[in-house]
């Protein structure tokens, strides 16, 4: 984040600037926007962005960069705030969790300059704003849309000026259309909330598996065996967010049917595969290299859902995750 700050003009530079009827003069942005961070307090309002139905119940993780030799801490703060209030507003999370979140919004960096207009009775300011912005789909890792927000707004105080352009560029940037038609994508192929939270266990599985195996060869071979105690849909649900989430270039995914018979065999657990020598030994000569498998048990008032990744080779547990779905 980098800020210009307007040096003061000089008396007879002044004097000249007024006669052409144009004069600017420093004004030393506050609040974060600064060097002086305690000069004012800028203080965001929310405005109605009617965005609940694109916005409702989507997590986001908010990334504000700070560039080097970008003023003090609370300019991060700042806008970091401006945001999380806009988003809460309309229904959407903020978390602090990159891992946990739907969606990244990262500002990668943004300038403020807060400048002085007129003269006496005509006096005015304008703040110009610039915000190199992104959005990613955490689930898999692709860009939904980027830009550069770039504009200015006046107001009869320096406070003014820069609330009308904060909230001008957050509303245009929450807006973006690219990301809109993303959110109702969401919406649409999430029959239920029970499946935004199975692509959110879907893709901490994909993680923690790179993760703890970095340098395999891909595509891979893997093979979801289902869940214990299963007496719902959910396995038929995580095979979808499976394929849905896991890159189709990297995962070969063996359904239930192509291992059916070996699984009818053995009725085994997920305990019991890893100690079972035959069972491993079948399911790599179906070039199966992992396995998936897992249980669900049910508290009150949620569901408790535990996947873990099994090295058919030597039954090593490589990947583990769980999730609780609220009823």
């Amino acid at each position: 984040m980098s800020i210009k700050i307007i040096k003061p003009m000089k008396k007879f530079t002044f004097l000249v600037a007024l006669f052409l009827g144009a004069c600017t003069a420093t004004y030393q942005s506050g609040g974060g926007l600064g060097n002086k961070t305690k000069s004012t307090k800028y203080i965001y309002k929310v405005q109605d962005l009617k965005l609940e139905d694109h916005y409702g119940d989507i997590d986001f993780t908010l990334d504000i960069a700070k560039e080097e030799g970008s003023p003090v801490e609370p300019a991060i703060d700042y806008i970091y705030d401006s945001f999380k209030k806009e988003i809460e507003n309309n229904k959407g999370n903020v978390l602090k969790d990159n891992k946990s979140s739907d969606i990244l919004l990262k500002i990668d960096y943004s300038k403020y300059t807060t400048k002085e207009f007129g003269s006496f009775n005509d006096k005015y300011y304008k703040t110009f704003i610039d915000l190199k912005y992104s959005f990613r789909d955490n689930l898999k890792d692709e860009m939904i849309a980027e830009n550069i927000q770039s504009l200015s707004e006046n107001g009869s105080y320096a406070t003014e000026s820069n609330l009308n352009a904060n909230q001008k560029a957050i509303k245009n940037i929450l807006r973006n259309e690219d990301l809109i038609n993303f959110l109702d994508n969401i919406k649409k192929s999430s029959s239920s909330v029970t499946s935004k939270y199975l692509n959110r266990l879907s893709k901490n599985l994909l993680r923690d598996f790179k993760t703890n195996k970095k340098g395999e060869n891909y595509p891979v071979n893997i093979a979801f065996v289902g869940l214990e105690n299963d007496k719902s849909d959910f396995s038929a649900l995580i095979t979808s967010s499976l394929k849905n989430v896991w890159p189709p270039t990297e995962f070969k995914f063996y359904t239930r049917r192509r291992i059916n018979n070996i699984l009818e065999e053995y009725k085994l657990s997920l305990s019991g595969i890893t100690g079972n020598e035959k069972y491993m030994k079948d399911l790599e000569l179906k070039s199966v290299e992992y396995i998936i498998g897992g249980n669900i048990t049910k508290p009150e008032n949620e569901q408790i859902i535990e996947l873990q990744i099994i090295d058919v080779k030597n039954g090593e547990i490589v990947a583990s995750e769980s999730i609780h779905v609220i009823k």
